[in-house]
């Protein structure tokens, strides 16, 4: 939807309600505005985004794809925290980080102040995951002064998550860790229930405070 109002130009990218929506997920969209008489032209496509999510759970977090076009100069910027093609969901307390790592050059890294659910998710698409597919999360995390909230499950952690057509969820977690560790190994076997309606992976502090480490994350889909 394009129009003007006085001298002001605007663009409205969603100007309503649509189901294929999502909260919390990327969209590229493109349009061509020709002003005056001339024959519209569109515009060569803008290599900044991946045509759909990623589906492969990608664990390494070597991400190369944290840039996007500034689309006045053409140049590629960075977006430090936010890795739109891996399909990770990084939350606001969590970043990459270069310094620290299991193996390789990067590592997800959360700082969690608030005692807030600070989580990297990943969704697992049905299609190739249906129900009754059995799971293995393995993750290595590396811990510094996390301390535990009001339960005992308010901790670091990693597991599945899965949402049923009521709107409950139902989580298979491994062991909840707390303290000030070196890197260690956590895992999990799950089946993806008969009545999933999504399935996701979730990594990080599960409420609680303190700051968490993941790296080589892997997901191996059993017989």
């Amino acid at each position: 939807n394009v129009f003007v109002h006085g001298r002001s130009f605007f663009i409205a990218w969603l100007d309503t309600f649509d189901d294929t929506v999502t909260t919390g997920e990327w969209y590229q969209a493109s349009m061509a505005v020709t002003p005056g008489d001339s024959a519209a032209a569109a515009a060569p496509p803008i290599d900044w985004l991946p045509e759909s999510p990623a589906s492969e759970l990608d664990g390494t977090f070597e991400l190369s794809s944290t840039q996007a076009v500034r689309l006045s100069d053409g140049t590629k910027v960075e977006l430090p925290g936010h890795a739109p093609s891996s399909g990770w969901q990084i939350p606001a307390a969590g970043s990459l980080d270069a310094a620290v790592s299991h193996s390789g050059g990067n590592s997800a890294k959360i700082v969690n102040t608030s005692g807030d659910c600070t989580l990297f998710q990943h969704e697992l698409p049905l299609s190739q995951y249906p129900p009754g597919t059995r799971l293995r999360l393995r993750a290595w995390v590396r811990g510094r002064d996390i301390v535990r909230g009001d339960s005992d499950w308010k901790a670091g952690m990693a597991g599945f998550s899965f949402a049923m057509p009521d709107g409950s969820w139902q989580h298979s977690p491994a062991e909840y860790v707390d303290g000030t560790f070196d890197w260690r190994e956590l895992a999990i076997d799950a089946v993806v229930p008969p009545e999933a309606a999504s399935a996701r992976v979730r990594l990080g502090i599960n409420g609680g405070t303190g700051t968490i480490w993941i790296d080589d994350v892997s997901l191996e889909q059993l017989p």
